[in-house]
């Protein structure tokens, strides 16, 4: 892999952070840091507005860049948006026809039913799972085999809830349960699941955090919504 070349054992040991960022730069040598070489840079060293842009150079706003957003019913300022529409419609960032949710500039990423009152943050698991190729052999699942949720210990109170409890956890796109898991470093606000499990683990299924968040991606970055949605926690019955 030629990219990694200079990622060499002697590079390595010589910088006091034992890091070396690829691809490599040497300042000293000049020339542009290849981090910032865009592709028209590459095919036209030479000139001076190389970003591949209607003005040639970086656009942080314009008016096309604006239209494109509307028309996703978003706008390019950096305002918040949450929920999305029930109707699809053909995306305007895409090349070729993609069908998206548009979607709908709000405050606060709130639902109409009050019984909603707590974050549902979702994220990468422990070291054990990367993805759920982990969970396919038995020595990295019995490390951590069994979904949970964390939970602050003063909300956890609150619900009668100890460590180790299972707890039910409902969205307004579906509903699963999960081993509690008292944790001081979250807010009391909130609650963390991760993802990687699902009902198709060979040896310890349980429900993906995929129920709670839905399938409805977000139409600009087609990333689906894993930290704004709102859910109710209570102890298993």
């Amino acid at each position: 892999t030629p990219e990694l070349s200079e990622a060499s054992t002697q590079r390595l040991t010589r910088a006091p952070n034992r890091t070396v960022r690829l691809p490599y730069h040497d300042p000293d040598q000049g020339g542009l840091d290849p981090v910032y070489i865009t592709q028209n840079q590459a095919l036209m060293p030479h000139t001076e507005l190389a970003y591949p842009t209607a003005s040639g150079r970086l656009e942080f706003y314009s008016n096309a860049m604006e239209a494109k957003f509307n028309a996703m019913g978003l706008s390019a300022l950096p305002e918040f948006y949450s929920e999305y529409a029930t109707e699809q419609m053909v995306s305007t960032f895409f090349s070729s026809e993609t069908l998206v949710y548009p979607g709908k500039i709000v405050d606060t990423p709130r639902q109409a039913d009050a019984q909603f009152d707590t974050e549902l943050l979702s994220g990468r698991p422990p070291a054990p799972h990367f993805h759920s190729w982990t969970h396919n052999f038995w020595q990295a699942q019995e490390m951590w085999p069994e979904l949970y949720c964390q939970i602050h210990p003063h909300k956890a109170g609150k619900l009668g809830v100890a460590d180790g409890d299972k707890l039910t956890i409902k969205t307004a796109n579906g509903e699963i349960t999960a081993r509690a898991w008292l944790h001081s470093g979250i807010r009391p606000s909130s609650v963390f699941i991760p993802i990687g499990w699902d009902e198709q683990q060979p040896y310890h299924p349980s429900s993906s955090v995929n129920h709670l968040t839905g399938m409805k991606l977000d139409p600009i970055s087609q990333q689906a919504n894993l930290k704004t949605h709102l859910c109710k926690v209570s102890k298993a019955s």
